[in-house]
């Protein structure tokens, strides 16, 4: 994800995972980015995108 400049959401980054081989969908990408926010890894930017801390 570090080729990106500005924040992402789940649609990218689970088109992303796909193309590499992981078969994730945005629900679950969701989940576990809100984990990620909780954690302080992320940060919500907007409504539905995320920039990596």
């Amino acid at each position: 994800m570090n080729e990106y400049d500005k924040p992402v959401g789940a649609r990218v980054v689970s088109k992303e995972l796909i193309s590499r081989g992981y078969d994730l969908g945005e629900r679950t990408i969701r989940y576990h980015m809100q984990i990620l926010d909780e954690k302080g890894f992320t940060k919500k930017s907007w409504i539905f995108w995320k920039k990596i801390n």
